[in-house]
């Protein structure tokens, strides 16, 4: 299978990183009646496509020209991203592996997920459940026209970002600082298609090369 472009792969996993919840902290205390994280993981199928921070990106501004698709199925547990480019990556979350397709050869290579149990493969929350950690709710925001609470978090290497999520789990916005990583452009809620999240039929499906 052809390689694919390490750029491309590494901003398609941008997404599937800030999905990924930070480990246990002490949690800031929420306001009285709202709660005290936020769902982050889709809690209904969407389609959301992205404006991904890409050199040269303005501190503060929108993030460069590069887009990203993101759809997601509630009933598979399942992430498709598409960046720019023609290979996708497809997560099952359920199953705990990513496939990276490449159309053009009819070929994917599979990758395993780490992590398991309650809440998950690679640390994405199962439908239903909240973040754990620590989450310091700011305020609500707008986004493409959606509206979404900014959340406050650290991430695994204890870097402090700050995360913009609809109340039903979708990330609209993710910055470090006052650089924009990613930004959502548009947000299209409705039924995805089961068969965008498996490889095309007859795809041959390799192991992902040994380190």
């Amino acid at each position: 299978m052809a390689a694919h472009s390490p750029a491309r792969i590494a901003l398609a996993a941008v997404i599937v990183a800030l999905l990924s919840p930070p480990g246990p902290a002490d949690a800031q205390m929420p306001a009285a009646g709202s709660p005290p994280t936020p769902f982050v993981t889709p809690q209904r199928d969407v389609d959301v496509t992205y404006l991904l921070a890409g050199p040269p990106a303005a501190p503060g501004g929108l993030p460069g020209a590069m887009t990203q698709r993101m759809r997601w199925s509630v009933a598979l547990w399942s992430q498709r991203l598409d960046p720019a480019g023609n290979a996708y990556m497809i997560t099952d979350y359920r199953a705990r592996r990513m496939l990276v397709v490449d159309p053009r050869r009819r070929s994917a290579t599979m990758l395993p997920l780490p992590g398991g149990g309650a809440q998950g493969a690679g640390g994405v929350q199962a439908p239903g459940l909240r973040a754990t950690g620590h989450y310091q709710r700011l305020g609500g925001d707008t986004v493409a026209g959606t509206p979404c609470t900014e959340w406050r978090t650290l991430d695994d290497g204890g870097a402090e970002s700050t995360i913009c999520l609809t109340d039903d789990g979708v990330l609209l916005r993710a910055r470090h600082g006052q650089q924009i990583l990613l930004l959502a452009s548009s947000v299209r809620y409705g039924p995805q298609d089961p068969s965008l999240f498996s490889a095309p039929s007859g795809s041959r499906i390799e192991p992902a090369p040994s380190q």
